[in-house]
């Protein structure tokens, strides 16, 4: 059966996934993620496990988030998974309505609709053999540079940013936002932005992101990278730009 899909495959210029091993089940989601242009699953945890065993996996949810998939892929089909939200509830129990799960003897999928943020916690059970979790989310907020035009050559200047909501500036007051300057030589600047009414912002908690930055002495295309993150998440928002 494997010779034929194989055979199948290469004659039609597709792709073979090895569902016997947890690895394939990482490589099928992997491009399912990348043909929607999604992104990639981030690790959760791994581990060898025994029977008598507990994984106990910790995920952070930001602010904003619309929706988060958990995937847990075991090498056998024993086992099963719990899922408490921030508040210590079941998922299964007291979160349905805003969640939905697949379970195959090999993979389980939970999809969050909507989650509230703060840590959810995931314990497995009863599992023999390899267990890897991995995640992907979508979140509602993006971050934009709003700053226009040449800055000047050996000049303090202002850099702005803000964060949408859709197309709507929003004020986050817990979240932090760093840009990342790459000058044309190669050399590489990283500064906090600030919405605190001060060095260079105009005003407070309005959602704009402003640095006065320092002279730059290297004429031409500088990269950006813009972070979006909040302290109490390992999460981040990046946006990539650029100015002359």
């Amino acid at each position: 059966t494997t010779k034929l899909f194989t055979d199948l495959s290469e004659a039609l210029g597709g792709h073979v996934y090895p569902l016997d091993a947890v690895s394939g089940f990482k490589s099928l989601a992997d491009d399912i993620m990348r043909s929607g242009t999604r992104g990639m699953l981030s690790s959760i945890s791994e581990g060898m496990l025994k029977r008598q065993d507990i994984l106990t996996s910790v995920v952070g949810i930001a602010p904003g988030t619309r929706e988060t998939t958990l995937l847990f892929f075991k090498e056998n089909p024993f086992g099963s998974l719990r899922l408490n939200n921030p508040t210590g509830f079941d998922v299964s129990l007291g979160d349905r309505a805003a969640s939905y799960v697949v379970e195959t003897p090999h993979a389980i999928v939970w999809r969050l609709v909507d989650p509230a943020p703060g840590n959810w916690r995931i314990d497995a059970r009863g599992m023999d053999g390899s267990v890897t979790g991995w995640v992907y989310s979508s979140n509602k907020y993006s971050i934009v540079m709003t700053s226009e035009g040449p800055l000047p050559l050996n000049q303090p200047a202002s850099l702005v940013a803000h964060v949408n909501d859709g197309e709507t500036v929003v004020a986050l007051p817990d979240a932090m936002v760093y840009v990342q300057i790459t000058t044309p030589d190669g050399t590489t600047l990283v500064h906090p932005m600030n919405d605190d009414g001060v060095e260079g912002d105009a005003m407070a908690g309005d959602g704009h992101f402003s640095l006065r930055l320092p002279p730059l002495n290297t004429e031409g295309k500088h990269q950006v990278e813009l972070s979006l993150t909040w302290p109490d998440y390992q999460y981040r928002i990046t946006t990539q730009s650029w100015f002359d």
